[in-house]
């Protein structure tokens, strides 16, 4: 949405870079309130993990990262498909897509890893992942 991307390492000598998960939770940001939190690192690693899994096919695209509270409540009231207590508030889930990877091909690859969960949204069409418990997501 934004045209911003991270080309950078957050990991490295056995921990996180916090210069780096710093630019992450600002990229992942809610950029309807122009409000960033910290992002939990293991998100990153999920989406590292996925991004290898699928060959490395490209960038992975955000839709949506963090949401406020405010926003994902005025989400949910107009999709019945967004929770209430969805695991975006807490700086836990991204909507993403894979260029070149169909979207059930990049949720059969999360369900595969097993580190959160995981849904094909319909619209707009992306694949939520979060690093909640291990399940198939109901609602994002």
């Amino acid at each position: 949405m934004t045209g911003e991307s991270f080309n950078g390492t957050y990991y490295g000598g056995g921990r996180y870079d916090r210069d780096s998960l710093r630019e992450l939770n600002w990229l992942f940001r809610d950029v309807v309130a122009a409000e960033a939190m910290p992002m939990d690192p293991r998100l990153f690693d999920l989406l590292y993990s996925l991004q290898g899994m699928l060959s490395g096919r490209g960038p992975i695209l955000l839709l949506d990262g963090y949401r406020t509270q405010e926003r994902n409540d005025d989400l949910a009231r107009r999709n019945g498909e967004i929770d209430r207590a969805s695991t975006h508030i807490s700086g836990m889930a991204a909507d993403v897509i894979l260029p070149g990877v169909g979207n059930g091909a990049l949720a059969s690859a999360a369900k595969q890893i097993r580190q959160g969960g995981w849904r094909i949204n319909r619209a707009p069409a992306s694949v939520h992942v979060d690093c909640g418990h291990t399940r198939q997501s109901a609602k994002c």
